[in-house]
């Protein structure tokens, strides 16, 4: 028999007693109901006519885990990074970000690009002499391969994190003069390491550049370009990656969402930025078209950039994060990159297949609480209506695949917080909305 019954006070504060979480910091005008599916004759009955909960109350209690994903940071470290401070502020905007709770258990890697030199283009003619390397290179595999981060942070002893850190700390951007950018094979590379990663959940690749791409006539196979200042056809075409991107988000089995942050330098249109040339067009246009590409469901629904035209103009509200107008330092990019992260992550979440005795856990016996940034917990009733969007007050549901999954308000709370904890508390009766 299954029956559904009003919490009275007398009820909940017999229900604490017993051990079981209290709801009291629930926001939200909705009433909260309590679900339960065990026998009444295998309960005492109070005056108020509400069952007590059962003797297993609260008994077991574990922080909930994400739904698997995947992160593969690909990062800009051709010659113009240097400047103004772009490279310092990067490495500083990845680290903090990385150390997010909400990153934990999640599989991260990283892919900085130019690698190594290269022999020099044929095209490129007598200039060789005095050029005879181009810094084009490209690991056949990710400097941090994708790995568990589990809990362990960029100061731990191990995991990804602190291999991303220490590799940050001991890099810098190239060299040469040449400021060369094998974009397309860093991306190329990085998005093949997503979909060969062993997961069921999410893939995300978070592209952080100041510029253009080149180095199509030292690729394997090579690629039409546009020509550089050594008539080399060099300078890779938009839509070349535009293709390359969508592609990857259209996967059948593996699809890769694709996250473009422009820094500044990205806003050039073909003119000469110091001592570097930039990409014959405007780059806002072609990074916008990159991220429409990469992930057109999570841009912003009224962005104007979403194709690339060698002829067209900036976008009045391009399509990707573009960090070359206002203030630009490590916090401002540690803030977008954290605003990627909970855009698509956070809302999603496994239930244990056995608690901590090794029995398996009984679905109608689950709560939800979740902690942000460091607040007290609060707990998320289970929402009774299926049609219920939970716009106003936070609830959850139990997903398709039967995950735990975040709703309406509760999603967004997840979503726009730097630290999050969601706490599964199994054996007191549901909590519903």
């Amino acid at each position: 028999m299954r029956r559904t019954i009003a919490v009275g006070v007398l009820g909940w504060l017999l229900c604490v007693g017993a051990g079981c979480a209290d709801p009291t910091t629930l926001s939200g005008d909705a009433a909260i109901t309590r679900e339960s599916t065990v026998p009444p004759d295998t309960r005492q009955i109070f005056p108020d006519g509400l069952p007590t909960p059962d003797v297993a109350c609260a008994t077991y209690s574990t922080e909930a885990k994400q739904t698997p994903a995947a992160l593969m940071i690909v990062l800009d470290r051709s010659s113009s990074m240097i400047t103004n401070g772009k490279w310092g502020a990067a490495v500083q905007a990845i680290v903090k970000a990385i150390d997010a709770d909400a990153l934990d258990h999640m599989a991260i890697g990283l892919l900085a690009y130019p690698a190594f030199p290269v022999t020099s283009p044929a095209c490129i003619g007598a200039a060789r002499i005095l050029v005879p390397q181009v810094s084009c290179g490209v690991p056949v595999i990710p400097q941090v391969p994708l790995m568990d981060s589990g809990k362990e942070k960029t100061a731990g002893a191990s995991g990804p994190r602190k291999e991303i850190y220490k590799w940050l700390a001991d890099h810098s951007p190239d060299t040469t003069q040449t400021d060369a950018s094998p974009g397309y094979d860093a991306l190329a590379t990085a998005l093949k390491a997503l979909q060969a990663h062993p997961l069921v959940g999410k893939r995300l690749l978070l592209f952080i550049t100041d510029g253009g791409f080149s180095c199509t006539s030292v690729s394997s196979p090579t690629r039409p370009g546009y020509l550089d200042g050594f008539g080399c056809a060099d300078w890779e075409y938009p839509d070349t990656v535009v293709k390359l991107l969508k592609d990857a988000a259209g996967h059948a089995t593996a699809p890769v969402s694709t996250f473009v942050i422009g820094v500044p330098g990205s806003d050039s249109i073909g003119e000469k930025q110091g001592p570097y040339d930039t990409a014959p067009y405007h780059m806002r246009l072609a990074l916008s078209s990159y991220a429409y590409a990469g992930s057109p469901s999570t841009v912003d629904a009224a962005c104007d950039g979403k194709s690339f035209s060698k002829d067209g103009l900036d976008p009045a509200s391009p399509c990707h994060y573009d960090m070359t107008k206002g203030a630009f330092d490590a916090n401002a990019l540690a803030a977008v990159i954290d605003g990627i992260r909970g855009k698509v992550l956070g809302c999603t979440y496994q239930l244990p297949k056995v608690d901590d005795k090794n029995q398996v856990i009984n679905k109608d016996k689950v709560n939800v609480r979740i902690a942000i940034d460091g607040a007290a917990p609060l707990m998320v009733p289970k929402r009774k209506d299926p049609s219920d969007a939970c716009a106003s007050s936070p609830c959850w549901d139990w997903n398709p695949a039967g995950e735990v999954e975040l709703l309406g308000k509760a999603c967004a709370m997840v979503k726009g917080a730097k630290n999050v904890k969601v706490e599964i508390v199994v054996g007191c009766f549901t909590i519903l909305k």
